[in-house]
């Protein structure tokens, strides 16, 4: 029997809630929310014999869109499946001049074929639950609008929906040093700190002490290659590797402000 497709619904969350725990992955309904409340149109679901195997959703950015949430049931792998979901999720964004993604090394190869380039490398650097020492010079983030033009400038475009979201979600990893900020969202497994934007290794070294503090959980954070000695020197241990990778036209380049993304499916 062959796989059906059609638009995710709200009927759907639980399915792929499934799917994401099945794969160890850390999203709460919450998170599956958001992909629906942006963009209703923008996600599909891979159905078989009536049941929800797969699934793939997208995030409009504006000078670029966002794929993400690509689950595979690992019963039906080795089918197509994960580049059939891939090519209708290009097809939902053939009108945006760039689709971006972080790939994980299974699916890297997938993406190359269907034309994806190389940005650049990150990591996932874990650290367990623990003391962590007191942060010093940093103040509660109150207002999206204090960082929203840094984040549009380091990030590429404006997304102060996801400040917001992440914000409303999470108040207590909100935090602000300098210009810098960082904010974070609690999940099924672990506390994922991110996005981290900051002028100095200092700065930085403050807010994910004070995101640990504030979280007491085992924590999770995603940063570019170049800054795994940061959190390295935190207790922080390297879990795996992603790529940040792109089809089409070119997205701005890493900014050296960047010390951590929001997550792999959110960008």
């Amino acid at each position: 029997m062959s796989f059906t497709f059609r638009p995710l619904t709200e009927e759907d969350l639980e399915a792929g809630l499934a799917l994401s725990e099945g794969a160890g992955w850390n999203q709460l309904r919450r998170d599956w929310r958001v992909f629906l409340d942006r963009n209703p149109a923008g996600s599909v679901a891979a159905e078989r014999e009536g049941q929800v195997v797969g699934t793939a959703a997208t995030l409009d950015y504006g000078p670029f869109a966002w794929i993400s949430m690509v689950l595979v049931d690992p019963a039906q792998r080795g089918q197509g499946l994960g580049t059939a979901l891939l090519e209708r999720t290009l097809e939902i964004l053939r009108e945006s001049p760039c689709a971006r993604l972080d790939a994980t090394p299974l699916g890297e190869p997938v993406y190359r074929k269907l034309g994806f380039v190389d940005e650049y490398p990150l990591e996932r650097w874990e650290r367990a639950a623990g003391l962590a020492p007191a942060a010093a010079g940093v103040a509660a983030l109150n207002s999206v609008e204090e960082v929203a033009a840094l984040d549009a400038e380091v990030f590429g475009a404006d997304r102060r929906w996801l400040l917001d979201w992440l914000l409303a979600g999470a108040r207590h990893l909100a935090w602000r040093c300098g210009d810098g900020f960082l904010l974070g969202r609690e999940g099924r497994r672990f506390t994922q700190l991110g996005p981290l934007i900051c002028a100095n290794d200092d700065e930085a070294v403050e807010l994910i002490h004070a995101g640990l503090a504030a979280s007491g959980r085992g924590a999770v954070i995603d940063v570019p290659a170049g800054k795994g000695s940061v959190v390295a020197s935190l207790g922080f241990v390297k879990q795996r590797t992603l790529l940040r990778m792109r089809r089409g036209a070119a997205s701005p380049a890493l900014d050296p402000r960047l010390f951590a993304i929001a997550g792999p499916e959110l960008g």
